[in-house]
């Protein structure tokens, strides 16, 4: 290299040493700015160093905690721009940082992009639970459901949480499992969430939740339970198969579904289910045909005079419930042929005890059947001490 080729290098080394000294010296300056009680001050600061680069990672970090939320946001900003530099310094943050600190942490690291994305998700695998809580906070955005599905099994609740959150906003159906579980989850907030994140699902999230009513857990079935009424009619086939399960749990809460969410065509299953071996499906079954009501109240006067006597008792008890919508079909039983109708007829008038019903009771005083006329003349007192005789 001749002499002047030598003599051009080094003055070019001592520029850029002159440069890297004056860079530090700018950083050092703006950086005590940011000591200032000066708000102003301190947000000018933060925006200068956002133009310097990887070299203002360091101030500007403490800029992000700083007391006010413009500066904080300013700071954000700031690092977002400078890039991956600042990628392990945020990520760093959450292990210790306040809501607000974080927050503000997690719009840096999205406006940085995928390199972030990449740290995010590795981070979200760390020893410290709130740095995976800061890890899946700081995903939403980014394409990262696998890490939101594998973080609904963390042993933190507030990791948990926001996985359910995560898997809620992607909506990807290969949660639903996961979320059903956290039915039992020990923490009421992760249920809670669960749960909303499930009914948010709707008619894909039913399947899971129905094999839940024959679990031996009553409060799981009750929260599955809870979650199946609030997705509502597109729920009914599955509750109609779950009326014939082996399990009595499964069949009584299936019963009990269909009556909250008032399906329609659910009554026939329903009206077959009031002769079901067991005593509590079959009074779920009534309550939910009470709770159907007017629709239910025909085939149920039907149900009256078929079935054994087991199903026409609940059939009777049912219209019981369902209550003075039930009273005008009751009233024309009065006159059927079969004794055994207008006995239970009878019965069920006298508990509901409307306007009208002791003039359609009167005759009955004089049937030609012994049990009819001493069912009426009960029904009639009844009413008579209700003072509902009319």
């Amino acid at each position: 290299m001749g002499l002047w080729n030598r003599l051009r290098s080094r003055k070019g080394e001592e520029t850029d040493a002159s440069a890297d000294a004056e860079e530090e010296a700018r950083v050092a300056g703006l950086a005590l700015s940011l000591e200032s009680e000066d708000i102003v001050a301190r947000w000018r600061a933060v925006r200068a160093l956002g133009e310097i680069g990887d070299a203002a990672v360091l101030p500007l970090m403490k800029g992000l905690g700083d007391e006010d939320w413009c500066v904080r946001r300013e700071a954000a900003a700031a690092l977002g721009r400078v890039g991956p530099a600042a990628i392990p310094h945020l990520i760093g943050t959450f292990s210790d940082a306040d809501d607000a600190m974080r927050q503000d942490a997690a719009l840096a690291l999205r406006s940085i992009g995928s390199p972030a994305a990449d740290a995010l998700k590795e981070a979200a695998h760390h020893e410290d639970a709130a740095v995976r809580y800061g890890a899946l906070e700081a995903l939403a955005g980014f394409p990262a459901t696998d890490a939101y599905l594998e973080a609904l099994g963390d042993n933190d609740p507030r990791v948990r949480r926001s996985a359910i959150a995560g898997v809620r906003r992607t909506r990807d159906g290969r949660g639903i499992e996961g979320l059903a579980a956290l039915l039992r989850d020990p923490d009421e907030q992760v249920r809670s969430l669960a749960a909303d994140a499930l009914a948010a699902f709707g008619e894909a999230a039913v399947s899971s939740c129905i094999g839940a009513l024959g679990d031996d857990d009553e409060d799981f079935r009750r929260r599955s339970a809870a979650v199946i009424t609030r997705i509502g009619l597109p729920a009914t086939g599955p509750l109609l198969a779950a009326l014939r399960d082996e399990r009595p749990h499964g069949r009584r809460w299936a019963a009990r579904v269909l009556g909250e969410i008032r399906s329609e065509e659910a009554i026939i299953p329903l009206i077959e289910a009031l002769a079901d071996p067991d005593r509590e499906v079959r009074w779920h079954a009534g309550g939910a045909l009470a709770g159907i009501g007017t629709p239910a109240v025909g085939p149920l006067v039907e149900a009256l005079g078929n079935g054994d006597e087991t199903a026409r008792h609940q059939a009777m008890e049912a219209l019981w419930r369902v209550g003075e919508a039930a009273a005008p079909a009751l009233i024309g039983l009065t006159g059927a042929g079969d004794a055994g109708t207008r006995r239970r007829s009878a019965i069920v008038l006298g508990e509901i005890g409307v306007p009208g019903a002791s003039e359609a009771l009167q005759p009955l005083l004089q049937d030609s059947d012994r049990d009819v006329r001493r069912e009426a003349f009960e029904a009639l007192e009844v009413i008579k001490a209700r003072g509902d005789l009319a």
